[in-house]
């Protein structure tokens, strides 16, 4: 606790506590960009669905803002450690020079991967995700199905 006789002594601690908050504004505003130019992460798909179309596989996903992505990331396994149905990253707005039954089309924010052929699963487990243009990765949107 600091005991202040008179006003100039007042005047000086006050400027000797300011002086020490400014010294430290450079640190914090680096920190600030750093965490958030630098581990900037995508955002998470906001909805995702896998259906059989016509006798063919469709996902159905969902971005947040389709423009801030460059890839989506599918998986389907027989259980969450999986990948032993599809694997496959699709680049974002590619529709041309897939894999032979691929597709990818886009309305707006909603996305439609075709998946090729593979029979249809009695159990699955859905993760799909996004990057963004900087290179980081969302998070997984995961769900069962059967």
């Amino acid at each position: 606790m600091i005991i202040i006789r008179n006003s100039s002594a007042l005047c000086n601690s006050l400027f000797n506590r300011f002086a020490k908050v400014k010294k430290r504004r450079p640190l914090l505003l680096i920190s600030f960009l750093w965490l958030t130019v630098f581990n900037s992460q995508a955002q998470a798909p906001l909805d995702g669905v896998f259906n059989y179309v016509n006798g063919a596989p469709v996902f159905y996903v969902e971005v947040p803002d389709s423009n801030a992505v460059s890839q989506i990331e599918l998986t389907l396994g027989s259980d969450a450690t999986q990948t032993d149905i599809f694997n496959h990253t699709f680049d974002y707005d590619v529709t041309i020079g897939l894999p032979s039954g691929f597709s990818f089309s886009r309305n707006g924010n909603k996305v439609y991967l075709g998946l090729g052929t593979f029979p249809d699963p009695s159990v699955y487990y859905a993760k799909v995700r996004l990057k963004n243009s900087s290179g980081a990765w969302s998070d997984y949107y995961e769900f069962y199905g059967n």
